[in-house]
């Protein structure tokens, strides 16, 4: 008996276990012409209170449009539609193009484009949990030229803002810099999520390979000393099915008398992370109710 590192390996990891992605946060996919009715209806009183305030440069009509076709733009089918049916690889720059326009819009529509840099961050980090860190370039692009026409007709006196176009300008500018700040390290985590991902499918893909058609008997043991796998030759060694003896705990199969032994050596190997085998010489209680050494 052998005791390594396999009982310190991550859930998603252990054959069986396949590491589930997760879904990028799209609002609840309905039809786009719902979709554009409920956003409209939810902006309403928005526009009314911005209305009350007199806050809008540009008609209330535009800004609850666009604000309908951002709600329509979230829905996975639009989002599939645009992508040519890639919606984690195709066509991020329109998608990111279309996403940017609208909601500069509908930020000009009240004079605050220097808030456009967040709309931008909640955007990228949408797609870059679907499409991955590359996601972030497009994102950025996008956003920096949309930000750029906009700040460029408020310098012009063409779009009215609430702060002077200096003002406006340093806002931009400060929130455009943690936007980046922000995509460039949501970027980096989701690469290196993925590699490590990769390389849990990789080590998982070698470890099913070796333990298949191996005669010998390799089996991954829990830290509370619980079986969670078998290999298939532990059929010929136990007399028994594999999947049987899974959640069994492993100092249930030995002999009495190398209990005491067994358990220290386990120990020994937990306590030293499984950074080096350890061996031990047990006695295994079969199906038949012998005992075998291992």
């Amino acid at each position: 008996m052998q005791c390594s590192g396999e009982d310190r390996l991550p859930a998603s990891a252990l054959p069986g276990r396949r590491p589930v992605r997760s879904a990028a946060p799209f609002a609840p996919d309905r039809r786009p012409s719902t979709a554009f009715a409920v956003t409209v209806a939810g902006l309403a009183p928005v526009a009314l209170l911005l209305s009350s305030l007199d806050a809008f440069v540009l008609p209330a009509w535009l800004f609850l449009l666009t604000g309908g076709l951002v709600g329509t733009l979230a829905q996975s089918r639009v989002q599939r539609w645009l992508a040519g049916g890639d919606e984690e690889d195709g066509r991020l720059w329109l998608r990111m193009a279309v996403a940017m326009v609208l909601f500069g819009v509908t930020t000009a529509c009240t004079g605050t484009t220097f808030l456009l840099p967040l709309a931008a961050l909640v955007v990228g980090a949408s797609h870059i949990d679907t499409s991955g860190g590359r996601a972030w370039r497009p994102v950025a692009g996008c956003a920096g030229a949309v930000l750029l026409a906009l700040e460029a007709l408020v310098h012009l006196g063409l779009l009215d803002s609430p702060l002077s176009p200096g003002a406006s300008h340093g806002v931009a500018l400060v929130a455009a810099l943690v936007a980046m700040l922000a995509l460039l390290t949501l970027a980096r985590t989701e690469d290196d999520r993925r590699a490590l991902m990769c390389e849990v499918r990789s080590a998982e893909a070698w470890f099913r390979a070796l333990v298949q058609d191996s005669h010998e008997v390799l089996a991954t043991v829990c830290a509370d000393g619980t079986l969670s796998y078998l290999s298939p030759s532990a059929v010929s060694a136990w007399g028994a099915d594999p999947e049987v003896l899974r959640g069994t705990h492993f100092l249930d199969l030995l002999h009495p008398e190398d209990v005491l032994e067994a358990n220290a050596r386990f120990s020994q190997c937990l306590e030293a992370g499984g950074a080096e085998p350890v061996r031990a010489e047990v006695r295994l209680r079969v199906a038949a109710g012998e005992h075998r050494w291992m």
